[in-house]
């Protein structure tokens, strides 16, 4: 059977979590204590390739309707690639798109127009501006290709202007990291929040739980997320 859940266009100003399942999972338990702090909706990772480390704890289905079944609604992000600088092209880029799109699909059933997530950080200082372009937009042909609404988290040492970013690419879906302001000229439809261990954001029940908060908007175009709701 398919996700439950329904595509629907983000209101703004809801809080919601972004995080790496690298060892530790999302229990019930904590799901409640997150839900009870306000939290509506959860960004999880997908992988760049099969042979990736991350593979044994991306977002797969069953944890797909576990969140969604918790109350949360859903978007997918793809882990950056970590070495620790990488370089870009527009070869990678169309590889790493298709692989998004189809574990969205085939792992996760995620359905159309909900948005899944390129993160750029990291790149190589010195790498030409046009890789990273070349990369972003052959990227952003697959997600869209195949039925998502492709979005890009913009982070530390993405090399790009705000104003690159709004204008070389084609993304309608902008995320900005928590220690960023790129000042898109579009405006951003998610910005990330850093929670430590005594941040007011961190409710009791979620001690020791490694994540970030993130809170939607709606840009300067008057553009939202579009994400699978509960």
């Amino acid at each position: 059977m398919p996700l439950s859940g329904t595509v629907k266009i983000a209101e703004a100003g809801v809080l919601g979590l972004d995080f790496n399942a690298d060892g530790q999972t999302m229990t019930p338990q904590l799901a409640e204590a997150l839900r009870d702090a306000g939290y509506r909706f959860c960004l999880r990772y997908v992988p760049r390739e099969a042979e990736a480390k991350t593979v044994a704890f991306d977002l797969r289905k069953q944890e797909a309707q576990f969140l969604l079944d918790s109350g949360f609604a859903l978007m997918v992000v793809q882990h950056f690639e970590r070495d620790p600088e990488w370089v870009p092209f527009a070869d990678k880029g169309r590889r790493y798109g298709a692989f998004a799109a189809q574990w969205a699909r085939e792992k996760i059933e995620l359905p159309e127009g909900v948005c899944v997530f390129l993160d750029l950080e990291a790149v190589k200082s010195g790498t030409p501006k046009q890789d990273i372009i070349d990369y972003c937009l052959a990227w952003h042909g697959e997600v869209k290709a195949a039925g998502y609404a492709p979005g890009i988290y913009v982070g530390n040492r993405a090399r790009l202007t705000g104003k690159e970013i709004a204008e070389k690419l084609p993304f309608e879906h902008h995320w900005e990291a928590f220690n960023e302001q790129f000042e898109i000229p579009t405006g951003i439809q998610l910005k990330q929040i850093f929670v430590t261990a005594t941040s007011p954001l961190r409710p009791a029940g979620a001690k020791g739980f490694r994540f970030q908060a993130d809170r939607t908007s709606i840009d300067n175009k008057g553009r939202a997320l579009r994400w699978l709701a509960p």
